[in-house]
Formats: C-alpha cells, structure tokens, sequence
C-alpha cells in the first residue's frame, strides 16, 4: 500500500498515478513469468544445465549399459519427450493481494531424487529458475512497471 501526502502545487495527476499503480493487474505480468518458466525449464534441460545453470554431471557408465533408454542430456534422455519437459507445468494462484507461480511435476515422483541424488546418482536438480531464466523475469518486470506507469500517465 502507497499512502503519501503531499502540499504546495496541484499533485493531482501524479497521486492519481501512484493510485493506479496501488493495485494493478498483475495476471499479464504472471502469464509472461509463466511462459518464460516453461521455456527456461525445457531450454536449461536440453542444454544439460541443473537449475544453478551448472553443467550436470555425466550419467554413470553403469547406467548406460542398464539401457538408460535415450541420447540426450543427463536428465532428459528423450529430450522433449522426456518427464521433466514434458510433465513441467506452471500454475498461477492468485489472491486479493498477491499471486504466486508454482511450477511442479505433479506426475512425476521421481523429481526429487534428481534434487537431492541418491547413493547412486549424483543430484542434479531440474528445479528453480536459471539464471538465464531470471534475467528475462527481471526484464519482464521492468517491461510491465514500465507500461503500467506510462498507463497510468
């Protein structure tokens, strides 16, 4: 909340402004977020990052020789076809005052011995935000300040 109190001059356009932006629609802003959550999720596991935007370490040996089923990156074997792209989904909850992104692999259990590794796979945690994630979520919350405050002049 914005409270601001001000003398001396017609502040009229500019209290009007701040008003506008004391509530503003942030769905636009959410529905970006999401997709860039979507495409840094697929793009940093094709690239055969973790969600540091480390390299993931190599598969084992072993598990080649298993049949690990796919050529691709160490999380995602089949690439896009593989759970952690394909299962990926991006829910918005909103509130009166806030809305919170969520992004999970709800039919995927096996999620989390990719966070935190097992005795015999290293981690290699798919969850999070890239850095390269981040920076175009920084740069869609600038876009969308940018044009609520030009809206509202």
């Amino acid at each position: 909340m914005i409270r601001l109190k001000v003398s001396g001059g017609n502040f009229d356009p500019i209290i009007a402004m701040l008003d506008a932006l004391a509530h503003p629609d942030l769905m636009p802003l959410a529905t970006t977020v999401k997709e860039v959550m979507l495409k840094d999720n697929r793009e940093g596991l094709l690239r055969g990052e973790d969600s540091f935007g480390d390299p993931n370490a190599d598969v084992m040996q072993s598990t080649i020789d298993r049949g690990r089923g796919g050529e691709g990156p160490p999380t995602v074997p089949r690439y896009g076809a593989s759970r952690l792209i394909a299962d990926y989904q991006v829910d918005i909850q909103a509130s009166s005052d806030r809305i919170i992104l969520v992004g999970s692999w709800p039919n995927t259990p096996f999620v989390h011995y990719h966070a935190t590794g097992t005795k015999y796979m290293v981690a290699r945690d798919p969850t999070g935000i890239r850095p390269q994630g981040e920076l175009l979520i920084a740069e869609a919350l600038a876009d969308y300040v940018y044009s609520e405050l030009a809206r509202a002049s």
